[in-house]
């Protein structure tokens, strides 16, 4: 038989185990795929048209191309900015990306 002591730290244990667990639930997992290319595209479409209306139209057809919505997206977003590890193999993703399109860029303007 437990004593009461022994019953209360089995409690405290098995709470904060749980804790643990639920609190790294939500930092697992892996980046959405084509999220970074989603990411990617919309930053352009940013830096060419600011914020007048047809950046929102483009904004959202690119969502609609991956797969994503504005929520979704967002979403996405808040999972990578509290994950260390996962922020930066997004922003590496990123950068692979960027020079994917320059490259791309470059051979087409041959």
């Amino acid at each position: 038989m437990l004593s009461a002591k022994v019953k209360i730290k089995m409690g405290f244990l098995i709470s904060f185990l749980i804790f643990v667990l639920c609190a790294c639930q939500e930092h697992s997992g892996n980046i959405s795929p084509n999220f970074s290319k989603a990411y990617v595209e919309m930053r352009a479409i940013t830096e060419i048209y600011g914020t007048r209306p047809e950046a929102n139209l483009l904004n959202k057809s690119i969502l609609e191309k991956y797969g994503f919505t504005i929520e979704s997206f967002s979403k996405e977003f808040e999972k990578l900015q509290k994950n260390y590890s996962m922020w930066n193999a997004f922003q590496v993703e990123v950068l692979s990306y960027v020079d994917t399109l320059q490259k791309t860029k470059s051979k087409e303007s041959k």
